[in-house]
């Protein structure tokens, strides 16, 4: 059975979906975050190109956007990587509870059955892998995001050095 892997997901979305709208906004934000950062290469482009060696355009307006691009993207990541810190860990309780509550309901012939110690490593672990890879989410969306939008800004500046790049880039 091939969805047979996927019992644990289908065992998990009871717990992850009370926190399903934190978790899109940290998706968001790290989306939305990642597009500043990405825009950078242009507006130094610009700097380099128009300010500083043909002389056309004034500094300080270009100086400006560059910084506000920076703090911009610096600030929606914060927000994400707090949030997404907030979740993670509240999910995280909220397993530690629900598994705790299980184990109270087991009769006493059930209890001496199981190993106290490794039930709970057992647990501990994998509880903490499941707040990892939530906390992990938001970073993989931001990291795809920006990848477009990096070989978009390369295709942009330099098509064929573009196309060398996206020939050595994993799919």
């Amino acid at each position: 059975n091939s969805t047979r892997g996927f019992g644990w997901l289908r065992r998990l979305s009871p717990h992850v979906g009370s926190y399903r709208r934190e978790i899109a906004i940290c998706i968001a934000l790290s989306i939305v975050g990642q597009i500043p950062v990405g825009l950078l290469p242009l507006v130094q482009k610009v700097i380099v190109d128009d300010v500083v060696i043909d002389q056309r355009r004034p500094l300080w307006p270009w100086l400006g956007l560059l910084l506000a691009l920076g703090a911009l993207g610096f600030w929606l990541q914060y927000v994400r990587r707090y949030r997404g810190a907030k979740v993670s860990l509240a999910l995280q309780d909220a397993l530690r509870v629900a598994l705790y509550r299980h184990l109270q309901r087991l009769d006493f012939a059930r209890h001496e059955q199981l190993s106290p110690g490794d039930v709970m490593s057992r647990a501990a672990g994998d509880v903490t892998l499941i707040q990892m890879f939530l906390y992990q989410v938001p970073l993989l969306a931001a990291n795809m995001t920006l990848l477009v939008i990096a070989l978009g800004v390369m295709f942009a500046l330099s098509p064929l050095l573009s196309l060398v790049v996206l020939a050595f880039v994993p799919l």
